[in-house]
């Protein structure tokens, strides 16, 4: 992969469980970081359901060797949230490709 073709910047979302003040069990996402990434568009899907629609689009990330980044991250990118469906670790552990899907 040439460094240069990670022209886009990317931000890693990752989710903690916590308390509130109640002691009522919530999750918030917190952004670890802002990464260069090559975004590649894949499918769009547009389905009618219940009087809806729902879209879907998956891209392919490409990115430098991330260490916390997994499965249970996210990625925002433009504005818009992807869920992460699978992450492949390429050239010696020095870049990740990644799956993931935005809803909307």
């Amino acid at each position: 992969m040439e460094i240069g073709k990670l022209d886009t910047r990317i931000t890693v979302n990752v989710y903690t469980k916590t308390q509130n003040a109640t002691g009522e069990p919530t999750v918030q996402s917190t952004a670890t970081g802002d990464v260069w990434a090559r975004v590649e568009p894949i499918t769009g899907t547009e389905i009618q359901q219940a009087g809806g629609r729902t879209a879907t689009a998956d891209v392919l990330f490409t990115l430098r060797y991330y260490s916390t980044l997994t499965e249970t991250s996210t990625i925002t990118h433009s504005g818009d949230l992807y869920e992460i469906l699978s992450i492949k670790t390429l050239e010696r552990d020095s870049f990740h490709q990644v799956m993931a899907r935005k809803y909307d």
